[in-house]
């Protein structure tokens, strides 16, 4: 699978005023981000590169980077009674080109679209983050762990045995093996129920010819004696 992120766009957001900030991310070279913190000239502190990564998260899976709450990711500086906060990023996976948009604040929105397609399910947001999630085949985690190397997560060793095989099994794409081995193990846990059913089935007519042998015997003997007399 290949995956391409090509750019993002964002308002609001954050240190982010009304005016929409554009993001080329198509260059398969590396970025920097330097900017200039007008408040501490001396400083590169506050340039907006976390600012970036939570946009890029959020737009994603509807989770920021950083730890907080999404309500405090809308910018309300800018002297209005009612701010929305927005990001639209485009992605590609196989050739398949993805476009994800999101307001958040007096307009909550999700817009998902599907090489130019809108596929926006009507029901919740919960189901649009689920075809992102699903377009992508990494979660928020997995995404976090590979893609930005955050300083935050926790590192993998520091993980439960439980969490560590789900990481592995997420990132290789081998889910599927873990739920057939369960359907397995069910299967197996079916057929040793029916193999006890059968077993007791069959000592109940080991039993009931038991009893017919020991009546045939009986009245064997007693036709016997009757023939004597």
């Amino acid at each position: 699978m290949q995956v391409t992120f090509n750019w993002i766009t964002f308002r609001n957001f954050m240190s982010f005023g009304n005016n929409e900030t554009y993001v080329d991310l198509s260059n398969p070279q590396a970025y920097e981000i330097v900017g200039e913190n007008l408040d501490k000239p001396e400083s590169r502190n506050g340039t907006g590169k976390t600012t970036l990564f939570n946009a890029i998260c959020y737009a994603l899976f509807n989770t920021p980077f950083s730890k907080i709450k999404l309500g405090n990711l809308i910018n309300l500086t800018n002297a209005q009674s009612k701010v929305s906060m927005e990001t639209t990023i485009n992605y590609t996976v196989d050739g398949i080109e993805y476009e994800i948009y999101r307001s958040r604040g007096a307009v909550n929105a999700i817009k998902v679209l599907k090489d130019g397609v809108d596929i926006t399910p009507g029901k919740s947001i919960a189901e649009a983050d689920q075809i992102v999630s699903e377009s992508l085949k990494m979660s928020f985690d997995v995404f976090c762990k590979t893609v930005l190397f955050s300083g935050d997560a926790k590192p993998f060793l520091d993980l439960s045995a439980a969490d560590q095989r789900a990481f592995i099994e997420e990132l290789f794409n081998i889910g599927l093996l873990s739920e057939k081995a369960v359907l397995l193990k069910d299967k197996i846990k079916g057929t040793e129920a029916d193999i006890k059913v059968q077993q007791a089935v069959i000592k109940q007519q080991e039993t009931a010819e038991a009893l017919h042998q020991k009546q045939l015997k009986r009245a064997i003997v007693t036709g016997k004696q009757n023939r004597s007399e």
